[in-house]
């Protein structure tokens, strides 16, 4: 079974291409393993008409390589712009499928900031379905507060560490100077993973 992607993947400093949950049939059984990994999201302010700030996030700008969206910032710049970085987590679970056991990495993860109430209407449903099939559960990409993604590639490094930058310009012939400040901690999320391990682990 295919799965469909919306744009090309780079190679080593892997772009997370967001996919459709109904495209996950393939993965509707037990993962061998999951676990919890680092990735960072590139968004960006742009002051409006009534000197109000209007924060927006861009298409295909997760990775987990920093430099690469920094990278991505740096070609996207305008006047005007002030671009944000933010550390996300990223909920991977790996799947052996198939007589050769090919190995599949799916990855989870928050983009503008579910609620509780979002969480949970998405729990009330994993609940009703075959423990395996909760990626039946999942928004689709176009409500853009839940994604997934198949990753070609993991880094070595576990867990989650918060961590949120702003960029300052200094000119347009310079790079953007980036400035560290109280990062997300994704709460919501972490505890919407846990519930859902306990879900789909119970005997």
């Amino acid at each position: 079974m295919s799965i469909r992607t919306h744009t090309v993947v780079i190679q080593s400093s892997q772009i997370l291409q967001a996919l459709q949950p109904k495209s996950l049939e393939l993965f509707c059984v037990a993962p061998v393993s999951w676990l919890l990994k680092t990735a960072y999201y590139l968004g960006y302010h742009r002051n409006a008409w009534n000197e109000t700030t209007v924060f927006r996030y861009f298409s295909d700008s997760v990775s987990f390589d920093l430099e690469t969206v920094k990278s991505k910032a740096e070609k996207a710049r305008v006047q005007g712009n002030v671009f944000k970085i933010v550390a996300i987590p990223v909920f991977v679970f790996k799947y052996a499928i198939g007589p050769e056991s090919f190995k599949y990495s799916i990855g989870l993860y928050p983009v503008n900031r579910g609620s509780n109430t979002f969480y949970e209407t998405i729990m009330n449903e994993v609940t009703t379905l075959r423990r395996w099939d909760f990626w039946k559960s999942f928004p689709p990409i176009n409500e853009s507060k839940l994604l997934v993604s198949r990753l070609l590639s993991i880094p070595n490094k576990s867990g989650f560490e918060p961590f949120q930058i702003y960029s300052k310009s200094i000119g347009t012939d310079e790079k953007l100077q980036w400035k560290v400040v109280k990062p997300e901690q994704y709460i919501d999320f972490l505890r919407f993973t846990d519930l859902l391990l306990e879900a789909i682990t119970r005997p």
